[in-house]
């Protein structure tokens, strides 16, 4: 689009060619340091990452966004290290477009920044992961289920990933780590295809179910226990919930 609400490519050769074009400049200008500072946009960069984000959601194209902006910096810079931080800033102006986008749209900022920070680059699956957390915020029961969530991750935060190994149920000594162990199991195939086929009310309904069942688990048991195995294999369980909305939400954002 030529300017704000103007129209988009017709077809994917066109789309391919504004996104190729507009990528371009946006890296060769970052690559030299002219990046857009409070109302100073000269080269227009913030309508250049606007009019590549909606050419992919209106054109449902779902190639990822880093990877077009590392073939886009090749050209501009060598050295891997700077290639590298020049992308990540570059990601990060995208990003803040994506989101005053999605917010501008009706959707609430929190619902918009949980999608945001469990992934951004497949710029059409963002607006969807968004729009499902926007209507999933709204439900009656989202208020415990939210603290229920957040709980988990900021257990498994504080852990670390590189902590985290498989859970191994020999070790269960509550009734809730095995129910809630057996609960996981039950749902996994479910929202594994539901998040395949990008039905993500379907993917967050499915994991709501699992709110009585950890609210259980913590209030029988002692997650940060002395024994180190039974505090491993308790934060490994808590990670197989973290694992199934990891990529759709970040309820600690809402």
């Amino acid at each position: 689009p030529t300017h704000s609400g103007g129209s988009l490519p017709e077809n994917p050769v066109a789309a391919i060619l504004a996104v190729s074009d507009k990528m371009d400049t946006l890296c060769g200008c970052f690559s030299v340091g002219l990046i857009p500072t409070g109302g100073a946009d000269p080269y227009a960069l913030r309508r250049q990452g606007i009019g590549i984000l909606q050419i992919l959601m209106d054109g449902g194209y779902s190639a990822p966004l880093s990877a077009m902006v590392e073939k886009g910096l090749a050209p501009f810079i060598g050295e891997a290290a700077l290639r590298s931080q020049t992308a990540l800033a570059i990601m990060d102006f995208l990003k803040n477009r994506m989101r005053n986008m999605l917010s501008d749209a009706g959707l609430a900022k929190e619902a918009v920044n949980s999608a945001l920070s469990a992934a951004f680059d497949n710029i059409p699956d963002v607006r969807l992961r968004a729009r499902a957390l926007d209507e999933l915020r709204k439900e009656a029961d989202f208020e415990p289920l939210s603290v229920t969530f957040k709980r988990v991750e900021n257990i498994i935060r504080k852990a670390g990933a590189d902590s985290i190994k498989a859970v191994n149920p020999a070790l269960f000594e509550e009734d809730s780590e095995t129910a809630l162990f057996k609960a996981v199991e039950g749902v996994t195939g479910e929202v594994a295809a539901a998040v395949d086929g990008s039905d993500y009310p379907g993917a967050l309904a499915a994991i709501a179910q699992l709110r009585p069942v950890v609210d259980s688990f913590f209030d029988d048991v002692m997650v940060m226990a002395e024994d180190p195995g039974l505090r491993g294999n308790r934060i490994a369980l808590l990670a197989s919930v973290s694992g199934l909305f990891s990529n759709i939400g970040d309820f600690s954002q809402i």
